[in-house]
């Protein structure tokens, strides 16, 4: 996308031009970002359990030795608000490349249908 203005015309509105496959471009980039935190999640997902099997190592119980809960506990709930937040990244990275696709689309039925009306004159 880019703009163009008059020279000396501040504060007017000026041209705005896009292109659908700069658009689309973009959007496929973003769901390959939307991909790659997406591979984050297992690992994120399995910190917690690793952690707790590490803890229980060379223990008679085989559970976490009881030194270990109060950092377990504070894991899980970080964990938890980190999980979240790459989850909700991810969304809105999705949403942002859709919404650009879509955008790219809206442009290039708008130009057909310009196009088409200009051919019928």
């Amino acid at each position: 996308m880019s703009t163009s203005d008059s020279p000396g015309l501040a504060g007017r509105s000026g041209t705005i031009q896009a292109n659908p496959d700069v658009l689309r471009g973009v959007a496929a980039s973003l769901h390959g970002v939307a991909e790659d935190i997406e591979s984050l999640l297992p690992e994120i997902k399995d910190l917690h359990d690793t952690t707790a099997r590490e803890a229980a190592d060379h223990t008679v119980s085989g559970g976490p030795a009881p030194y270990f809960s109060p950092l377990l506990d504070a894991l899980h709930t970080a964990n938890g608000k980190v999980l979240k937040n790459i989850e909700q990244a991810r969304d809105n990275v999705r949403r942002d490349a859709e919404a650009l696709q879509g955008l790219a689309d809206s442009f290039e039925s708008n130009e057909q249908t310009h196009a088409s009306k200009i051919a019928n004159l």
